[in-house]
């Protein structure tokens, strides 16, 4: 090929193509560093030589040039109808094969149904973050960006003194504490001068008094290993908002947090630009596995972390304000419990119901699995088992409710269904407004503010 020549005199069937090159199958930092340079569509791709593409990419310039060809190629190409044996030429073929080029990319997010799995996006950010990572030779890098979008100066230099931690225990070896014992931290960053505590919500509630116990945890390690005092705790969520009263507050109702003792990041805005800065910026290359793997996490929180889009997603955050235990999170259904009683439950199942969502009462039970203690919904129950736990969860339940049937779900007579703009008043109306004042009270966590 020509180096002075443009790409439209070896692609002259796409010379023409207003495909935008957001949808070519090419990695993110190419895409952006494209666009920034002001080309949008194919038709513009083609005016460059090779010598301007390659100059577009100056510290991964063959890799990248050579994708961009390679998917051009691909674009090139007729599809296959294993019923010829005629070869094709670039010149032969018409526009009509532009439509037919969309690309489907595997992303191992949705294939494993781990597209909104809290453990594993963290467990995958941390792991970049980590400058002594076994699976990513950046070092530094990748963590300097983070900070750098912080707002945080460090001298990140001695990486080997540098953790990047998950599920950190907040109450220390040999230590009793009954309300922390099962807790953890998400994501801890500990440098020279900061320990830096994480919380990430993608579709769990807040715990009563969670951020509040956390960022104490973190003063008090801080203090104790000579560091400076923690700026604040970091609120991670796919839109980034506030964190509950319930969660900031003391337990013991004698202090809280500040405005400025917690920070409310996002992952369509923090996670994702931190994800463009580090595959689009980094002197170092990247190597490709790891390339790819940081290109499936953008497109899948891309993809699926848009807030208010799923009935599901907008119904889950009207229900914030209340102390609420979700046992199941599905892009069909959401579950949470209601009440209690040793080995079984009374749970609420919210469902997609076309352009709806439909509220079933069931009842589960705590099965022995290969992974230890696991609540079961499925299968029949036995009316005398559940038929007293249902009592001292609704009031007059034998008006609206099953009693009279040894089905697990679902209990209600007749299912209501409500929009996502009526959804809490159904909600309020055909549930909680019938629960006995207990579970109420256990349930709506800032009553007690009112």
């Amino acid at each position: 090929m020509n180096d002075e020549a443009k790409l439209a005199a070896v692609f002259p069937v796409l010379a023409e193509s207003d495909l935008p090159i957001g949808e070519l199958d090419i990695e993110v930092a190419a895409r952006n560093s494209l666009l920034r340079s002001g080309i949008h569509t194919v038709a513009q791709l083609l005016q460059l030589t090779h010598t301007e593409l390659v100059g577009l990419f100056p510290n991964r310039g063959l890799p990248f040039y050579s994708e961009i060809i390679s998917r051009l190629a691909c674009l090139a190409q007729p599809p296959k109808t294993g019923e010829t044996s005629r070869t094709y030429t670039v010149k032969s073929l018409s526009d009509g094969i532009l439509g037919e080029s969309k690309v489907k990319r595997f992303n191992i997010f949705q294939v494993a149904g781990i597209w909104k799995s809290e453990e594993i996006h963290t467990r995958i950010i941390a792991e970049l973050l980590n400058p002594n990572s076994k699976f990513h030779e950046m070092g530094t890098a990748f963590l300097q960006k983070l900070l750098d979008r912080l707002g945080l100066k460090e001298d990140l230099s001695l990486k080997e003194s540098i953790k990047v931690e998950t599920e950190v225990h907040t109450v220390g070896e040999g230590k009793e504490n009954e309300k922390c014992k099962n807790r953890r931290i998400d994501m801890t960053i500990e440098t020279r001068h900061y320990y830096l505590p994480f919380e990430v919500k993608i579709w769990a509630g807040d715990q009563e008094s969670q951020l509040y116990d956390y960022y104490q945890y973190a003063c008090s390690y801080a203090e104790q290993h000579g560091k400076n005092r923690p700026p604040c705790i970091y609120y991670l969520t796919p839109d980034g908002h506030a964190p509950s009263v319930w969660s900031i507050k003391s337990s013991t109702g004698d202090g809280g947090l500040d405005n400025k003792d917690f920070c409310q990041l996002s992952f369509r805005e923090t996670v994702l630009l931190w994800l463009d800065d580090c595959m689009n910026d980094t002197d170092k290359q990247i190597s490709a596995d790891v390339l790819e793997i940081m290109r499936q996490l953008r497109d899948n929180i891309d993809a699926n972390f848009l807030v208010g889009e799923d009935i599901l997603d907008a119904v889950q955050q009207e229900l914030s304000c209340y102390h609420i235990e979700w046992t199941e999170c599905t892009d069909k259904y959401r579950t949470f419990t209601l009440k209690k009683e040793g080995n079984w439950e009374v749970a609420l199942r919210i469902q997609k119901y076309y352009s709806k969502v439909k509220l079933s009462v069931i009842c589960g039970h705590v099965e022995d699995t290969d992974d230890g203690p696991q609540i079961s919904y499925a299968g029949n129950r036995e009316r005398e088992q559940i038929q007293h736990l249902l009592e001292d969860t609704f009031t007059s339940p034998r008006d609206y409710l099953k009693l009279d049937v040894d089905a697990a779900w679902d209990w209600f007579r007749q299912s209501p269904t409500a929009s996502k703009g009526d959804f809490m008043k159904t909600f309020k109306t055909c549930v909680f407004g019938r629960l006995e004042k207990s579970v109420q009270a256990q349930l709506y966590r800032e009553s007690c503010e009112a």
